[in-house]
């Protein structure tokens, strides 16, 4: 294969398993792009990303693990109390969460979420 057309071919998002498609990946250079570096992030799933970012995600504390390791079973009101009491100013949730907690699971956190006024899409 001639080097132009490897050097100009259409690559798979990320490396190896790290992102689940090019929109995940999208949405993760947006926020990098328009949230100050250190801004407080929670993800339900893989932290790891976020802190790749410059945001701001203390999954190794003891808070942490004790008021947010289960905060997926939790309903919008405990989970919004949770996030505050840490000051966290967003959440994110996309694909990563949904090939893990499997669709029906996702879809019904998803439904909890957007029916809540204190979260926006």
């Amino acid at each position: 294969m001639p080097k132009i057309r490897t050097n100009t071919a259409r690559w798979p998002a990320g490396v190896g398993q790290f992102w689940t498609s090019t929109d995940e990946m999208e949405g993760y250079l947006w926020m990098r792009g328009y949230l100050k570096p250190g801004t407080r992030v929670f993800a339900y799933i893989n932290s790891f990303f976020l802190i790749g970012f410059d945001m701001y995600n203390d999954f190794w504390t003891p808070d942490y693990q004790a008021s947010l390791m289960d905060l997926f079973d939790q309903n919008p009101d405990r989970t919004y109390a949770a996030l505050k009491d840490n000051q966290y100013d967003y959440l994110i949730i996309g694909k990563r969460e949904r090939n893990f907690l499997g669709k029906g699971k996702f879809d019904r956190k998803i439904l909890d979420l957007s029916g809540h006024p204190a979260f926006a899409l």
